[in-house]
Parts: C-alpha cells; structure tokens; sequence
C-alpha cells in the first residue's frame, strides 16, 4: 500500500481526473448512494484513489459493498470504519484530519452531481483552508 499523504492522493486524484475527463459527472448507481466499486472496478472518485493507493483494501471494499449492498462515507472508509458494511474496523488508510476532510467534501461535491474537477476544487479549497 502507498501512504495515503496529501501528495500521494493529490497525484492520484488528478490521475483518475485525466482518465475520465475534467467535465466528467459520476452517476449514482441507486438514488443518494455513492459506490466505491462497481463489479470490482473503482466507481466513484475517492474508490480510484483507494484502488490506485491500496488495492488490497479496495478489493474487501469492493467485495464488502457488493456481499452487504451498502455503503460508507469517505470519512468513515479511510479512517477503517466498516460497520456500515457490518464488518469489523481495519487498519485506517490515514488519519490525516485535513485529508479525510477534503476527500469528504470532494466526495459530498461529487455525490451532488459536480463533476470531478469541480469536486476537486473543493479538496483543494479545503487543503488550503486548513494550511495544508
């Protein structure tokens, strides 16, 4: 697993943004809920991040999703809380509070139907807000 840092997840950000385009929108796949992974592949923003940095972590996301068929808040994933998926905690990805901050808003921005370079700009204004 790489560090989750602000350096690692910014790279990989900008790296899934790339991918799908500046103007992309993700689509919820049932109405208010986010996924991390659909059919094992990363889905929403921060489950790219996830499967970029930690693959082995995105992988029990995925499957965790897929076996309980519900899902968590980036707040709660990256710090190993897994009890919306009733499953026990892991190991956080960080705990880093202005990190988990501004991949939840970038999160909550991309769930309101931003598209990933807008909800990117929120991760970098909350960065920035924080003094990171």
């Amino acid at each position: 697993m790489t560090e989750f840092n602000v350096t690692t997840v910014t790279e990989s950000l900008r790296k899934a943004i790339d991918a799908k385009g500046p103007g992309y929108v993700y689509e919820q796949i049932s109405d208010g809920v986010c996924q991390y992974a659909v059919n094992g592949e990363p889905s929403c923003l921060v489950g790219h991040v996830i499967a970029d940095l930690a693959p082995d972590e995105f992988a029990r996301i995925a499957e965790l999703e897929e076996t309980s068929g519900s899902s968590s808040s980036a707040r709660d994933v990256l710090r190993g809380d897994m009890s919306e998926f009733g499953a026990d905690p892991v190991e956080p990805l960080t705990t880093d509070a202005d990190l988990i901050a501004a991949l939840q808003g970038l999160q909550n921005r991309q769930d309101s139907g931003i598209s990933w370079e807008g909800s990117f700009d929120e991760y970098l204004s909350v960065l920035r807000h924080a003094g990171v």
